[in-house]
């Protein structure tokens, strides 16, 4: 069975052991651009969503508020980012433009129900609880 939302600490500790040179989770969040989905990190303000799953690595937790903000703006970043792929329909930049709103569309509201359960109860659910609503 899948857990319902990705857990960051087994990538972050490779990351933390793997990096060299530069450093890592120094985002800071009044930084946090308003595109970023919430999750166990975010992007300061550098996600472009052509290149955000790239450079992952200056993150930093939301809380339950947070995420349930980013959800009642959501059309928001959906049509910021159908835009900006209707800009560049002739690049590939525009595929990464709709690929970060399918979620969107389907299964990210899923997603941010679990993870608000792993905010508030600091473990994934089980599969007969509930998980809290937006």
């Amino acid at each position: 069975m899948q857990p319902a939302h990705w857990d960051p600490v087994p990538y972050a500790r490779r990351l933390v052991t793997t990096t060299t040179g530069s450093p890592v989770f120094t985002g800071v969040w009044a930084e946090r651009h308003w595109l970023n989905v919430p999750g166990p990190f975010y992007g300061a303000n550098t996600d472009t969503m052509e290149f955000g799953r790239a450079a992952a690595p200056r993150h930093v937790a939301w809380t339950a508020g947070s995420v349930r903000d980013w959800w009642r703006d959501r059309e928001r970043v959906r049509e910021r980012a159908l835009a900006a792929a209707a800009e560049r329909e002739a690049e590939d930049a525009a595929q990464g433009h709709r690929d970060f709103v399918a979620p969107i569309d389907d299964g990210l509201e899923a997603y941010l129900r679990g993870y608000l359960f792993r905010l508030d109860q600091r473990r994934e659910p089980r599969p007969d609880e509930p998980l809290p609503r937006l």
